[in-house]
C-alpha cells in the first residue's frame, strides 16, 4: 500500500475518534494496531500510531477552536470526503470493504455507535461505493451480539455440535460461535468467534469477539482437535450453495493413459472435485500434466477407467456435454491477422447463435472490460515474431475465448507459463473469480508463488512418468510430503511472521536425490515415484468419495448455428484475416502477372525481325508451363491453409461445428483467389503470346486446374503435421505430373510397363496436367478462328487418306506375307496372328464407317484358306480403296470451296493473315504427329493409326484415346475433348474435396502411424 493512502486512512481513523472522545483509548488504539500488522512491517507501527494521536490532537484542536459554528456532522462530511477522495484511486474494491470494516470495529470499540459516527460510515460507505445492503451487513455483522439479525445471504454460522455451517437462526444463541459474512461481488471474507475454545486462524490464536479477514489458503482449527479444519474455501463454497448456483460434480475413476513409445502418461488416478473450486496440477517436467487435462477434457480417450461430469462418461456423451467442458491448451489459439476484438466476436457467434447480434456484442464488450483488454481490442493479436499485445494479454484472451460461452469445467494447461509475477496474479485471480461464481477451474501450474498458491482450492500433485501423488488442501500439502519423508519439522509449513508459503517444497521433497559417501549427488531418488504412488493410494485415495447417482446436467450457453451460417461466419473471418495480411495478398496478385510476363517474353519466338503466331514454336510449351504455373499457384497458395488452423480448430473443436462449413469456407476464397490469378495470368499470357479470341477456354482450363491444385494443397495442409513435410511434398507431386503429362516425355517413349500405344497410358491419365494440356491444345488447334473453318472437312480428309495410304497398303501386303507362306508348318503361329490383325480390321472399318462386310471374313483362318477368294479378297480392298478416295476428293472439294469463299471475302492476303494470327505450326506438327515416320503400328494383336491423332475418332466406350484427339467416346456418345478434359478435372476435384471432408488421407496416415 502507498504511504500517501495509508496516511489518508490514519486521517479517517483519526476523524471519527476525534467527533467523540478528547482522548484515544486503548482498545481503539489496538484496533489501528491490528490493522497497520497487515500492511507495514512492526519498527514501523509505532510511527503510524505517533501519526494518528497527532491527527486526532488536530482535528479535536479544530473542533474545539470553532467551537459552536461547527457542527460535528458538518465537520465529518468535511473531512472525510477529503480523505476518501485521496484514496478512492488506489483502493480496490475489496480494500474498500476491509477498511469499511476496520473503521465500523474501530467505532464500535466502546459497543456503542453513536449518531455522529452513523454518519462516519454512511458517509465513507458512499465514498467507496460500497451499496447500503453490504454496508447494512458488514455493521450488523460487527456490532450485534444476535447473529440471526444478520441476512442468511450473507452470512453463516459454525455449528460446532453437528461440525457444520447453518444459516442464522438454525443454532442456539448461547454456547461458541464461529460467525462468516461473505461480500460476493469482492470476494472477501470474514469471522468473528464467540467462545472459550481456543482457536487458530492459520496457526495464529483466533481471539474472541475481534474480526479477521480469512485468507486464501487459511484454515480454522482447534487445538484440542474436537473439530475437523475448517477451510476458508470451504466456506466460500457454503455460500456458492445458498446462491443457487448449478451443481457441477465432475470425478474420474481409475483413469490411465500410457503412451505406446515410453513409459509416459498417466497412471490408475481418481478425483472428485465440485463446481466452486479452483483445483491447480503441479508436477515436474514429464510427469503427464497436459496428458491428465486432455484426458479430462475428452481430447484423448483413457486406456482405462471413466471421466464424469454430473454422472455422465464425457468420452461417451460427447454430444450431450456440448459446451460444458472448455480447454485452454498451452499454446496459444488465436488467429494472429485478426485483431483482439475480432478473435473474441467471431468466437461469440459460433458459440451464441440463439443470441442477437446486438446481445453478443455486448458480451464481447463486458469480457474484454472484465479481463482488462478492451483498451487493446483494436490490436491486431500478432505472433511470436510480430508482437502487438502482451504476453499476459495473450493468455487473457485466450482465456476469453473460452469464457465467452461459460462453460461448467475450463481445464488450462500453463496459463501463466512465461509471464510476468503481475501477469501471473492477474490469471490467477480471474480464475478464481470464476470458481467463485459456481464453475470448476483445473489449471496445470509451474513455480507457483505462495499467494498464487493460496489461491488454489484444491492440489493435485504428479510425479514422474504419470504417477498421482497428492490431492487435498494447499495449506496441507507441505506437511503432508514433510510426514512422508520424516522431517522434523513437519507443522512449519508457512512462515510464522509473513504467513507466506514455499510450494517449490514439494517438488524438492517429492525428487529429493540420495548422496554417495563422498557426499555427491546420485541419480537415484529417496523415494521413488512408485513409493509416492502407493502412499497416495494407502493415504489418500480411500478418502475420496465418488458420487454414485447422476445429476442434472449444467446449463450450458453453447448455441451452434447452422452450417450455412458457420459457412457465412467462417467465410467472413477467413477474408478479414487474409485482408490483415497485406504481404499475403502482395505475393498473391503479383505473382501471376510476373510469371505471366516472363513466361511470355521468354517464349515470343521471333523470325526475320517481327512476330508471327504461326511461326512461334514455344506455343505448345506455353501451354503446358500455363498449366503447371496454375497448379503450383492453387498448391502454394492452399498448402498452409489448414495447418495454419490447426490451433484454432483445436479450440473450436468443442463446439462440434461443421467440418463442410469450415471446409466450404476455405474453398471459396481460395477458388475466388485462384478464379482473379489464372484471368490475369491469362489475360497477360496471351496478350503478349497475342494468342486471340482463346480468354475464355485458356481461364476455364487454368482455373479448374488452380482449383485442382487448391484441394490438394489443404488435403496436405489437413493431413500432415509438419509444415517442412506439406513443403517436401509438393516437388514429389509436381514432378509426376510434369513427367507423365504426354509433353516433357512423349507416351510411346515410356518404360514398356508404362507406356500403351493405344492410348494414353493409365499413369497419364491420372495426370490432371495431361488433360488440362490437351484441353488446351485441342482447343487451341480446332477452335480458332481459322482452323474452325476446315476441321470438319480436314477431319473426313485425314481419317479417308489413313486408309487408303497407309491402312489398306498394310493390309494388302500383310496378305501377301500370308499367300506366300500359309503352307510353312514354322510360320503357322504368325499367320494366325497376321489374319488375326485382318479380320479385326475389317470388323472395325464395318463398325466405324458402315462400308459392306467382306463376304469371307469368317474364312480367314489357316485351316480355311483357298485359292478361289484370294481374287475377292483383294477386290475387296480395291473397292475400300476407291470407296475412301473418292470421299476424300468430295472433302477436298469441299475444303477447297471453303477457301475460296475465304478468299472471296477476306482478299488473299486476308486469309493469309487469318491464319497467320491463329494457326501455330508447331502445335498443328504435335496434334498431326508429323515428326513420327509411323503412321500405323502393330501393338497387342491391333493395327494402331498414329497419322493425325487430333482427327481420330476414339474406339473406347470409357473416354480412352490417344493424345490430341479431339473427342472422347462415352457409351456411344462422343463428347468434345475439351469439355470432357475439363469434366475429369472437376471429377478430381469434387474427388478430393470429399477425401477432404472426410479426412480420409490423415486417417489413414494415423492408422499406420506407430
Amino acid at each position: 500500500m502507498k504511504e500517501s493512502v495509508l496516511n489518508a486512512l490514519i486521517q479517517l481513523f483519526a476523524v471519527v475518534a476525534a467527533v467523540n472522545d478528547d482522548k484515544l483509548s486503548p482498545k481503539a488504539l489496538g484496533i489501528v494496531r491490528s490493522y497497520l500488522e497487515r500492511w507495514v512491517m512492526q519498527h514501523q507501527i509505532k510511527k503510524y500510531l505517533s501519526l494518528l494521536k497527532e491527527y486526532h490532537r488536530s482535528y479535536r484542536n479544530t473542533l474545539e477552536s470553532a467551537g459552536n459554528k461547527v457542527a460535528p456532522d458538518e465537520f465529518i462530511i468535511k473531512h472525510t470526503g477529503e480523505v476518501c477522495h485521496k484514496v478512492n484511486h488506489d483502493l480496490t474494491r475489496k480494500e474498500r470493504l476491509i477498511i469499511f470494516l476496520r473503521l465500523v470495529v474501530f467505532v464500535n470499540e466502546d459497543n456503542v455507535v453513536t449518531p455522529e459516527e452513523e454518519l462516519f460510515l454512511d458517509d465513507v460507505a458512499s465514498h467507496f461505493y460500497i451499496s447500503e445492503t453490504v454496508s447494512r451487513q458488514i455493521r450488523l455483522f460487527v456490532t450485534r451480539q444476535d447473529p440471526s439479525e444478520c441476512s442468511s445471504e450473507h452470512v453463516l454460522l459454525y455449528d460446532f455440535r453437528e461440525q457444520k455451517l447453518v444459516p442464522p437462526g438454525q443454532i442456539s444463541k448461547k454456547g461458541d460461535c464461529l460467525v462468516f459474512i461473505y461480500i460476493q461481488e469482492a470476494d472477501v471474507l470474514f469471522v468473528k468467534y464467540a467462545g472459550h475454545r481456543k482457536l487458530t486462524i492459520s496457526k495464529k490464536p483466533l481471539l474472541p469477539e475481534d474480526v479477521y479477514l480469512f485468507r486464501d489458503g487459511s484454515v480454522i482449527r482447534d487445538d484440542k482437535g474436537d473439530m475437523p479444519p475448517l477451510y476458508q474455501t470451504d466456506v466460500v463454497k457454503s455460500f456458492q450453495r445458498s446462491f443457487h448456483v448449478d451443481k457441477i460434480f465432475f470425478y474420474g475413476h481409475e483413469v490411465s493413459y500410457q503412451y505406446r513409445s515410453n513409459d509416459l502418461g498417466i497412471k490408475p488416478f481418481t478425483f472428485s472435485e465440485t463446481g466452486g473450486t479452483l483445483v491447480g496440477i503441479l508436477g515436474g517436467s514429464g510427469s503427464g500434466k497436459s496428458t491428465l487435462l486432455t484426458l479430462l477434457c475428452g481430447k484423448r480417450t483413457p486406456h482405462s477407467g471413466k471421466v464424469y461430469l454430473n454422472g455422465y462418461d464425457i468420452h461417451k456423451n460427447k454430444h450431450r456435454l456440448k459446451g460444458l467442458i472448455g480447454y485452454v491448451p498451452q499454446d496459444d489459439l488465436l488467429i494472429e491477422e485478426l485483431t483482439v476484438y475480432q478473435n473474441l466476436l467471431f468466437n461469440a457467434r459460433l458459440s451464441l447463435a440463439d443470441l442477437p447480434e446486438e446481445e453478443i456484442i455486448r458480451r464481447v464488450e463486458k469480457v474484454l472490460l472484465d479481463l482488462n483488454l478492451y483498451y487493446v481490442k483494436d490490436h491486431q493479436v500478432g505472433n511470436a515474431l510480430n508482437k502487438y499485445i502482451s504476453g499476459g494479454q495473450r493468455k487473457r484472451l485466450n482465456i476469453a475465448l473460452e469464457l465467452i460461452r461459460e462453460p461448467a469445467v475450463l481445464l488450462m494447461d500453463e496459463p501463466t507459463t512465461g509471464l510476468s509475477s503481475a501477469d501471473t496474479k492477474n490469471i490467477i485471480d480471474l480464475l478464481k473469480q470464476l470458481s467463485l461464481k459456481g464453475k470448476l477451474v483445473i489449471a496445470s501450474i509451474h513455480q507457483p508463488s505462495s499467494d498464487v498458491f493460496k489461491r488454489f482450492d484444491r492440489i493435485w500433485v504428479l510425479d514422474r512418468s504419470g504417477y498421482p501423488t497428492y490431492i487435498g488442501y494447499p495449506v496441507d500439502s507441505i506437511e503432508y510430503f514433510k510426514k512422508i519423508s520424516t522431517q522434523v519439522d513437519v507443522i512449519e509449513t508457512e512462515c510464522p511472521v509473513c504467513g507466506n508459503i514455499n510450494p517449490d517444497q514439494i517438488l524438492e521433497i517429492m525428487e529429493a536425490r540420495n548422496v554417495d559417501e563422498k557426499g555427491r549427488l546420485t541419480e537415484k531418488r529417496k523415494i521413488s515415484p512408485r513409493e509416492w504412488y502407493d502412499h497416495y493410494l494407502k493415504l489418500i485415495r480411500p478418502t475420496i468419495r465418488l458420487p454414485h447417482k447422476k445429476e442434472k446436467l449444467p446449463h450450458s450457453s453453447l448455441v451452434v448455428p447452422s452450417d450455412f451460417k458457420q459457412f457465412l461466419i467462417l467465410a467472413k473471418r477467413n477474408l478479414l484475416t487474409k485482408l490483415a495480411n497485406r504481404q499475403y495478398w502482395i505475393i498473391n496478385l503479383l505473382e501471376p502477372p510476373l510469371l505471366a510476363f516472363f513466361l511470355a517474353y521468354f517464349l515470343k519466338y521471333i523470325t526475320e525481325g517481327h512476330y508471327l503466331f504461326i511461326e512461334n514454336r514455344n506455343i505448345p510449351v506455353y501451354l503446358f508451363a500455363s498449366v503447371i504455373v496454375a497448379l503450383f499457384i492453387g498448391l502454394t497458395i492452399s498448402a498452409e491453409e489448414i495447418f495454419r488452423d490447426r490451433n484454432t480448430l483445436e479450440r473450436e473443436s468443442f463446439l462440434f461445428l461443421s467440418r463442410p462449413a469450415y471446409i466450404n469456407s476455405k474453398i471459396i476464397l481460395l477458388f475466388s483467389l485462384s478464379a482473379l490469378q489464372t484471368l490475369v495470368f491469362v489475360l497477360i499470357g496471351n496478350s503478349i503470346l497475342q494468342v486471340k479470341g482463346m480468354i475464355l477456354p485458356y481461364w476455364a482450363i487454368l482455373f479448374s486446374v488452380s482449383a485442382f491444385g487448391n484441394m490438394l494443397g489443404l488435403i496436405l495442409s489437413a493431413s500432415l503435421d509438419s509444415i517442412i513435410a506439406i513443403y517436401i511434398l509438393i516437388p514429389l507431386i509436381m514432378v509426376p505430373e510434369i513427367l507423365f503429362s504426354g509433353t516433357m516425355i512423349p507416351y510411346d517413349d515410356l518404360n514398356e510397363h508404362l507406356s500403351n500405344k493405344k492410348y494414353t497410358p493409365l499413369i497419364g491419365d491420372l495426370m490432371t496436367t495431361r488433360w488440362a494440356y490437351e484441353a488446351l491444345a485441342v482447343a487451341q488447334f480446332r477452335d480458332n478462328r481459322f482452323e474452325k473453318q476446315f476441321f470438319a472437312v480436314e477431319r473426313v480428309i485425314s481419317n479417308n487418306s489413313y486408309r487408303t495410304s497407309f491402312l489398306l497398303p498394310e493390309i494388302k501386303n500383310t496378305a501377301r506375307y500370308v499367300g506366300l507362306n500359309k503352307d510353312v508348318d514354322s510360320l503357322r503361329p504368325v499367320i494366325c496372328h497376321k489374319l488375326a490383325l485382318i479380320r479385326d480390321q475389317f470388323h472395325r472399318l464395318v463398325r466405324y464407317t458402315g462400308v459392306p462386310p467382306f463376304e469371307y471374313t469368317d474364312k480367314l483362318y489357316p485351316d480355311s484358306l483357298r485359292e478361289e477368294f484370294y481374287d475377292d479378297f483383294m477386290g475387296y480392298l480395291d473397292f475400300l480403296d476407291s470407296r475412301f478416295t473418292r470421299l476424300t476428293q468430295e472433302a477436298t472439294a469441299r475444303k477447297d470451296h471453303i477457301l475460296d469463299s475465304l478468299a472471296q471475302k477476306m482478299g488473299n492476303d486476308g486469309l493469309l493473315k487469318l491464319k497467320q494470327d491463329y494457326y501455330n505450326n508447331r502445335l498443328a506438327d504435335l496434334a498431326l504427329n508429323r515428326n513420327s515416320f509411323k503412321m500405323i503400328i502393330e501393338y497387342k494383336g491391333e493395327w494402331i493409326r498414329k497419322k493425325d491423332p487430333i482427327f481420330m475418332y476414339p474406339e473406347n466406350d470409357w473416354g480412352r484415346a490417344q493424345l490430341y484427339t479431339s473427342n472422347k467416346l462415352l457409351h456411344f456418345y462422343y463428347i468434345d475433348t475439351f469439355f470432357f478434359d475439363l469434366f475429369i478435372i472437376l471429377l478430381s476435384i469434387i474427388t478430393l474435396y470429399f477425401l477432404l471432408v472426410f479426412d480420409i488421407l490423415r486417417k489413414i496416415i494415423s492408422f499406420f502411424r506407430f
